[in-house]
């Protein structure tokens, strides 16, 4: 009997506790000053990127149907940090939120979420939605972001940056809810195998090449992608399986990173194709060798590479203006999938 009045006192002692955490986290959510100048240096610095995206962007969206500036959003420093919820549906009428006054003429509606009105992201496992996990923060659907100074802010050419990483994992989450898949894969492939994606690397650090031209050729842009198309089937024909998850990697990761990319430009960050470990515009040309050379392991290839070889394709479709590209993507669903390659190789047949 005395054992369970202990246990009873103790966990009475600490539900008191927490609520006198979350008590005065509210509290002093409210007596905390409500400009931007006051808030903390890295949650300044994250709104102020996510300013100059909305800005830049002038009612152009990404991608056809992806309105990243328009969604409401909560950025979480860490576990335990500043919340922010962004630009919600309506004002939240809550007494764990308290309006933030941002810059005149921001583009943002910004609350400060006292502990208690985020305990559910902060308890969250990972640090973004995934698709078909839908969050809630004071009454509305919102997409949710942790960040970190060094990770998010401080690192060059880093796919973790912060407007990169949430383009990247947003337009997962809102745009690909009906793709049909093209998540990692397992498979082997042969020594011709890769003698076969060496000439398909090849051609990519060709067409990559004349991409960052000023003024790149069209007529070469287009003579290099049927070059691609050819090395590619060429794969398909020898190993339709893994290709078939490649293709299908390509699609889903490729998009979301070129849309990755292009949110970045807008900011001023760089990040682009092939850039690893904070090492920027590896040629495409050096991967083959550098696995020969035992430098870098073979699962490589499927566990990244669909991420930069889907890329330069969109990047590819754009300047060549093939038409309706990005739509048919849009359209897809499991019943009726359809890859960037498939979508490349039929446009490059029609302007035969």
């Amino acid at each position: 009997m005395k054992k369970r009045k202990r246990w009873a006192a103790a966990l009475l002692t600490a539900a008191t506790l927490v609520l006198a955490v979350l008590a005065g986290t509210t509290a002093a959510n409210w007596l905390l000053p409500r400009d931007y100048d006051s808030l903390d240096s890295t949650g300044q610095s994250v709104l102020a990127e996510l300013e100059r995206f909305c800005a830049a962007g002038a009612g152009q969206p990404l991608w056809p149907g992806f309105e990243l500036e328009r969604a409401p959003l909560l950025l979480v420093d860490g576990r335990l940090g500043s919340a922010y919820l962004v630009n919600p549906e309506r004002p939240p009428e809550s007494l764990f939120a308290v309006e933030i006054q941002m810059p005149e003429g921001s583009p943002l509606r910004v609350y400060r979420v006292a502990l208690p009105g985020s305990l559910g992201v902060r308890i969250a496992a990972g640090d973004f939605n995934t698709v078909g996990k839908p969050f809630r923060c004071l009454g509305g659907e919102v997409y949710f972001l942790r960040y970190q100074r060094e990770r998010s802010l401080e690192q060059p050419y880093s796919s973790g940056h912060f407007i990169t990483l949430l383009a990247h994992e947003a337009f997962h989450y809102y745009m690909q809810n009906n793709w049909p898949g093209g998540g990692r894969f397992a498979g082997e492939l042969s020594e011709g195998d890769v003698d076969l994606l060496e000439r398909q690397y090849e051609i990519l650090s060709q067409i990559s090449l004349e991409l960052e031209k000023r003024a790149p050729s069209r007529q070469n842009l287009l003579d290099q992608a049927r070059d691609y198309v050819a090395a590619v089937e060429a794969r398909i024909e020898a190993n339709p399986g893994y290709l078939r998850q490649e293709l299908a990697m390509e699609t889903a990761e490729g998009t979301a990173q070129y849309v990755g990319i292009l949110a970045s430009e807008r900011v001023g960050y760089d990040f682009g194709v092939m850039y690893f470990d904070n090492v920027k515009s590896v040629p495409f040309d050096q991967v083959i060798p550098t696995l020969r050379a035992g430098k870098i392991e073979a699962s490589f290839l499927a566990d990244r590479m669909p991420y930069e070889t889907g890329a330069p394709l969109c990047q590819l479709m754009e300047a060549l203006e093939l038409p309706g590209w990005r739509e048919e993507l849009n359209g897809q669903s499991p019943a009726a999938p359809r890859t960037l390659f498939q979508v490349l190789r039929d446009r490059v047949e029609q302007e035969a």
